[in-house]
């Protein structure tokens, strides 16, 4: 982390820039102002000065990492910025709702006292000249993605300034199998020797090479492949090569190679659609953009991996910027990335409960009536409750379905489901009795939003649990290195990012409630009572971290809510082992599979392909186990993890 430099004739005055915040914050929003907190605005101004200062002079893009704390007035900071710009320096400012979108607009230009600020969405009318012309430009996080490398107005030279509000996904991951990338090749060869063009030479020669990259790794090992086509071969994609390769395909005249011609009609025609109209664009939609993409690939599937490119310095709002350790990890090893450290004693939780269970948090482990009853029978409900659940779990809130387990357990206390006005994605109960409400909502469905902000109570369901490949994208995106599957620093590093981006999801939801007010200068909040449900690997790390993240609270056990320790451990050690293969190999296996397979529970054509890869990887699994236990870096009980391995290198893991 480093401090952000301070200029003199800065294109907004810091002093008169802290003062403005001040006023606003506590004589319009009621909230107190303290010593901390203006040193925060002080800061978040300084670096939006430093980013506008370095896009104008042309210097190399930094992103700036603001990871003040929820309710230390990040969003005001924009506000107010904004709004003290001379006319001649341009904004992009990206939030992620609409109607968010729409209220900074309509806060900017009534603090300036004029139209600067424009908010632009999908379905808006708005005219490209307007988009153009205007000094404050507000899209959503979805718009930002879809249009940054397509649209002027994103990367105009006259936008000096660029803030995203919260962390944006900027990952983007593909995969084609190697028997896809053989089907189109041969295709087009045959194409190149029935026309003979040259185009359709020209990109027989392009997918040649690059074949030729993937399989030159040593005993088809994975590996790390940045392509490097030649200026020759980017000079033939600019001219349209594979263009013509599709429409050719895609005549009726010209039947794919591969596709047995015995094959029943039905079948055959499938077949052939499923080629042209998928296979073949992707294959070639994703060679023909592999400069811009870090490249991996192991002998069954080639993987394509790229992160949304900033041209400009930047500046993200993020309260978990010093949790994600993917932030640190590309400071450290790209340097485009400086963290803005938060000032001590900002904000303090002296008021806040936090209980923690330590069970399974998959989303499968929440179906069951009796264990979401057994939840919040040791619940303390408070005025206002939220509840935060696993996507998929939602429909046992629908009332189109008959069972309804959250609807059936919480009338056991006097909740009904109301159908009043509410967000999209959350559902209402009221205790018509006591006057208690209580919503609930998904993970992936509330980062930024303030519509709880006078809740005193919230139940974390679980953990974010995201994709095994998204920690693996993520550490390739920030060091633009791939480390081998086999390699124990690899593993290490996704475990450290994915653990890292559980706790950035449970902090977010935690201050979705009211502990985003201050209500005195020591920067605390109102009473509050947290419930968080975490896994038994690393729960020590986890639970310090978040006592740093929000100093002051309270932690202590969630008594009561039944757990199956046994389960969970088996899982822990067996699926630090196998996760990485599983991404290797891109297969089908579930991470449910990973308990089920411990106690037989598994479908014969499951078992048969843990079987192939433990089978085929015996050895390198067997290393990496036995550096885990020298190591310690393992959970669960040490005997079992030893009896795996030997199994696995002894070939009788099922007998």
């Amino acid at each position: 982390m480093s401090a952000i430099p301070t200029f003199t004739n800065n294109p907004v005055d810091v002093d008169v820039f802290v003062q403005k915040t001040k006023m606003i914050w506590c004589e319009e929003i009621g909230n107190i102002s303290s010593h901390a907190l203006e040193t925060t605005w002080a800061q978040n101004a300084n670096a939006m000065n430093c980013v506008v200062r370095n896009n104008i002079a042309g210097r190399r893009p930094i992103k700036h990492v603001i990871a003040a704390p929820t309710g230390s007035g990040k969003t005001l900071s924009t506000i107010i910025y904004c709004s003290m710009l001379e006319k001649d320096i341009k904004v992009l400012v990206v939030t992620k709702l609409i109607r968010e979108a729409e209220r900074l607009a309509a806060e900017i230009n009534v603090r300036s006292a004029d139209d600067r600020a424009l908010a632009v969405f999908g379905h808006s009318t708005i005219s490209q000249d307007e988009i153009l012309h205007a000094q404050v430009l507000i899209c959503t996080h979805q718009m930002y993605y879809k249009h940054h490398s397509k649209e002027h107005w994103v990367y105009s030279d006259h936008r000096s300034l660029i803030i995203i509000d919260e962390a944006l996904e900027t990952i983007e991951q593909h995969y084609i199998t190697s028997v896809e990338l053989d089907d189109v090749i041969r295709q087009v060869e045959y194409l190149s020797i029935e026309l003979g063009t040259d185009k359709i030479k020209n990109a027989y020669e392009v997918l040649m090479q690059f074949s030729n990259k993937i399989k030159s790794s040593p005993e088809g090992k994975s590996f790390n492949l940045v392509m490097n086509f030649s200026n020759e071969v980017v000079d033939l994609l600019a001219e349209g090569s594979f263009d013509a390769v599709i429409t050719e395909i895609q005549r009726d005249a010209y039947y794919p190679i591969g596709i047995a011609r015995s094959s029943s009609r039905a079948v055959r025609k499938n077949s052939i659609r499923d080629f042209k109209e998928i296979t073949l664009i992707k294959v070639l939609g994703l060679v023909s953009r592999s400069n811009n993409f870090t490249v991996y690939a192991n002998d069954k599937n080639i993987f394509f991996v790229n992160e949304v490119p900033h041209r400009h310095s930047l500046i993200v709002f993020d309260a978990t910027g010093d949790v994600a350790r993917s932030y640190e990890i590309r400071s450290d090893h790209r340097r485009d990335v400086r963290i803005v450290p938060k000032i001590e004693n900002t904000r303090r939780y002296d008021h806040v409960t936090i209980k923690i269970a330590t069970t399974l948090t998959g989303a499968s482990h929440f179906r069951d009536i009796e264990k979401i009853e057994n939840i919040i029978s040791n619940v303390e409900f408070g005025q206002r409750t939220l509840f935060v659940v696993h996507k998929d779990n939602k429909h046992v809130t629908k009332m189109n379905k008959s069972q309804e387990p959250f609807t059936e357990a919480l009338a056991k206390y006097g909740y009904k489901k109301t159908y009043g006005k509410r967000p999209e994605d959350v559902y209402e109960y009221a205790n018509l009795d006591t006057g208690q409400i209580l919503s609930i909502t998904h993970w992936g469905n509330i980062t930024g939003l303030n519509d709880w902000s006078d809740y005193d109570t919230c139940v974390l369901f679980g953990l974010f649990h995201k994709p095994l490949n998204v920690a693996r994208d993520q550490a390739i995106s920030c060091t633009n290195v791939y480390f081998a599957f086999d390699d124990a620093n690899q593993m290490e590093l996704d475990k450290s990012i994915e653990s890292s981006e559980l706790l950035a999801e449970v902090v977010q939801a935690i201050n979705r409630i009211r502990v985003r007010k201050t209500i005195d200068q020591n920067g605390n909040c109102d009473a509050a009572n947290i419930y968080v449900m975490l896994d038994f690997h690393g729960v020590e790390e986890m639970v310090e971290k978040l006592r740093s993240s929000m100093p002051g609270c309270s932690i202590s056990d969630w008594d009561g809510v039944k757990v199956n320790k046994k389960s969970a451990q088996r899982k822990d050690y067996f699926a630090e082992i196998i996760k990485p293969y599983l991404i290797n190999e891109k297969s089908s296996i579930k991470s449910s599979d990973l308990v089920k397979m411990v106690y037989g529970e598994i479908t014969p054509r499951a078992k048969n392909r843990v079987k192939e890869i433990l089978k085929k990887n015996a050895q390198e699994i067997a290393s990496l186990g036995y550096h885990m236990l020298e190591e310690r870096i393992y959970s669960g009980r040490r005997p079992a993890l030893e009896l795996f391995l030997i199994c696995v290198v002894d070939d009788t893991f099922f007998l």
